[in-house]
C-alpha cells in the first residue's frame, strides 16, 4: 500500500505547449461554453478525466502533466489556466506541471524558465503542499536532432548541472526525468553508465527515466532465456541511482568533481566545428 496505493501505476498526461496556446486563444475568442474547436474540447476533457481519476483512485494516480516543448514560463502557467477553465467554480484537480526541455535553446534557457515558474501562485501553492518537490524532464532525441549528439550531450550535462544548482538555491527537492530512447541518437546506451555520468548533485536519491515499449518488453520478457537479462536490467536501474546519490554534505564536498567551465567551452567548440 505504501508503494502503490490503490492505483499500482501513475497515469502521466503529456501535451504540446502549442496545443495549449491554441486552446487558450480559442477560449478567449469564443468563451469556455461557446463553439470551441474539437482539439480545445479534447484538452478540457483531459483535465476532467484527470479529476475523475483522482476522485476514484486518489491524487497520486494522475497528477503529472508534462508540457512538451516548454519554451517560456507561460507554457507552464497555461496548464493551470486551462484546469481552471475546465472546472469553472468547481474544484480543479491537483496537477504538477512538468516542463520538458527538448531543443538546444530550451535547454540553455531552462533555469530562467524555472525561475519564473516559481512566481506563479498555483506553483507556490503546490510547492507548499508537496514538500517543495519539482520534476523536470529532459529530451534527448530532439536536442540530438537539433544540434547533433555531441553538442546535445554537452548541453544536457550543462543544463542538469545548472538546474541542480537552481534547486539547491531555492530549497527544491528536484527529480530529473530523462526522456532517453533505445537508440544512440535518442540518448540510448548502457543505463548504468548513463546514471553514473550525471553531474554531481543532479541525482540525489531521485532519478526518472523513460523506456520505450520495445526496449522494456525485451528487457522484461518472462521467457527463461531472458530472465538473466531482466534481472540485470532491474539491478542497473535500481542500484546506480543509489550509488550516484549523495547526501547534501557530501555533495557540497564533491563540487570540485563537476566539469570545469573551460573544458565545456573547448568541447562545445569542437562539437560545433564539424
Amino acid at each position: 500500500m505504501r508503494t502503490f496505493g490503490f492505483h499500482l501505476a501513475e497515469l502521466e498526461v503529456r501535451q504540446h505547449s502549442q496545443v495549449h496556446e491554441e486552446a487558450l486563444a480559442d477560449i478567449a475568442a469564443n468563451g469556455v461554453h461557446g463553439e470551441l474547436q474539437p482539439r480545445t474540447r479534447e484538452v478540457l476533457d483531459t483535465y476532467r478525466a484527470i479529476g475523475a481519476v483522482q476522485q476514484r483512485y486518489g491524487v497520486r494516480a494522475a497528477r503529472r502533466y508534462i508540457v512538451s516543448f516548454t519554451q517560456a514560463p507561460e507554457h507552464l502557467s497555461a496548464v493551470y489556466e486551462l484546469a481552471a477553465h475546465a472546472f469553472g467554480d468547481g474544484d480543479a484537480p491537483v496537477i504538477d506541471a512538468i516542463p520538458l526541455f527538448e531543443t538546444f535553446e530550451d535547454l540553455e534557457n531552462s533555469v530562467e524558465i524555472l525561475e519564473a515558474m516559481l512566481e506563479f501562485p498555483a506553483v507556490r501553492k503546490r510547492l507548499a503542499e508537496n514538500g517543495r518537490r519539482v520534476e523536470v524532464m529532459l529530451g534527448y532525441s530532439d536536442s540530438s536532432k537539433d544540434v547533433g549528439p555531441v553538442s546535445a550531450t554537452l548541453a544536457l550535462h550543462s543544463a542538469q548541472q545548472r538546474i541542480a544548482q537552481w534547486a539547491e538555491r531555492h530549497d527544491i527537492v528536484l527529480t530529473l526525468f530523462h526522456g532517453r530512447g533505445g537508440a544512440l541518437g535518442r540518448g540510448g546506451g548502457p543505463a548504468n553508465r548513463a546514471v553514473m555520468a550525471q553531474p554531481a548533485g543532479s541525482v540525489d536519491g531521485r532519478f526518472g527515466s523513460r523506456s520505450r515499449a520495445r526496449s522494456f518488453s525485451l528487457a522484461m520478457a518472462p521467457r527463461p532465456s531472458r530472465s538473466a537479462t531482466s534481472r540485470r536490467w532491474r539491478r542497473q536501474r535500481c542500484s546506480k541511482p543509489r550509488r550516484a546519490s549523495r547526501s547534501a554534505t557530501r555533495r557540497r564536498r564533491l563540487r570540485s568533481r563537476t566539469l570545469p567551465p573551460g573544458w565545456m567551452r573547448r568541447h562545445a567548440r569542437v562539437s560545433t566545428s564539424w
